[in-house]
């Protein structure tokens, strides 16, 4: 105690959490504990308990709170992707024009709904069965 004395009353309080102790506070008073004081201070533990646990709480809640948010932006990002790609898509299935892929040995891979009307062929008919030699037209150069 400041100025040398020597407390009458010393106090001793753990505080704890879930069961974990996570600080210990030593009081040290200059006058007896009446029990009123010995409840204030039995109150003003439990208070303490709360507000670290509270404080806790909203830390796993900030950090719950950063994981939504970058959940969000990778969700955004996938949406934009999957627009782009329905854009791609109806763009490929377009009527007004045609488009055939090949693989590295020639044989059809892609035929869209253009090259269909175009050429007359269905897609199920050409896609990994034929090569674009099958279906052009001989006369031309």
């Amino acid at each position: 105690m400041p100025g040398g004395r020597t407390p009458t009353a010393l106090l001793i309080s753990p505080i704890s959490l879930n069961g974990v102790t996570h600080a210990v506070f030593r009081f040290a008073f200059s006058r007896r504990l009446e029990s009123a004081d010995q409840e204030f201070l039995s109150h003003a533990s439990e208070a303490l308990a709360v507000a670290m646990r509270s404080s806790k709480d909203r830390t796993l809640l900030v950090a719950q709170q950063a994981e939504l948010l970058r959940t969000n932006l990778h969700l955004e990002e996938q949406m934009r992707i999957l627009q782009q790609q329905k854009l791609e898509l109806s763009l490929f299935n377009s009527a007004n024009f045609s488009c055939i892929a090949t693989d590295a040995k020639g044989v059809i891979q892609i035929f869209n709904v253009g090259a269909e009307r175009m050429l007359g062929y269905a897609a199920e008919e050409v896609v990994n069965k034929i090569t674009p030699a099958d279906i052009s037209d001989s006369q031309e150069s």
